[in-house]
């Protein structure tokens, strides 16, 4: 495969911040919507939109910073993603939910040791 069929650095990193950019402006669209109750407006709907929000907000950090995968983001997507998983188990007593709050923790516990280090 020829070098000029592929695309360079700049251009990847270009069209990953146009994905998490729109990813985001989704995810907010998603929020008002569920906000406003056209979405099924019950607090399910509404976390499950405010958790989108959150997990994009977070991406656009990382992406924008050069950094998605540094200890600091993951701390902060981890610590979010697990929060939900055990709502998610408190308000529906979802079995998945308690392993996902352990693998999360986990990856919390591993990224704070790598950022103390």
């Amino acid at each position: 495969m020829s070098e000029s069929g592929l695309l360079s650095d700049e251009q990847i990193t270009g069209l990953a911040k146009g994905f998490v950019a729109a990813l985001l402006a989704i995810s907010l669209l998603n929020l008002a919507i569920a906000a406003t109750g056209s979405g099924g407006g019950d607090v399910t709907t509404l976390s499950v939109a405010l958790l989108f929000v959150y997990v994009s907000v977070v991406l656009v950090v990382g992406v924008f910073a050069d950094r998605p995968f540094g200890p600091r983001v993951q701390i902060a997507l981890f610590a979010g993603l697990t929060v939900y998983w055990a709502y998610d188990y408190l308000s529906r007593d979802n079995t998945l939910s308690v392993l996902l709050v352990l693998f999360g923790v986990a990856v919390l516990v591993q990224q704070a040791r790598r950022l103390l280090g």
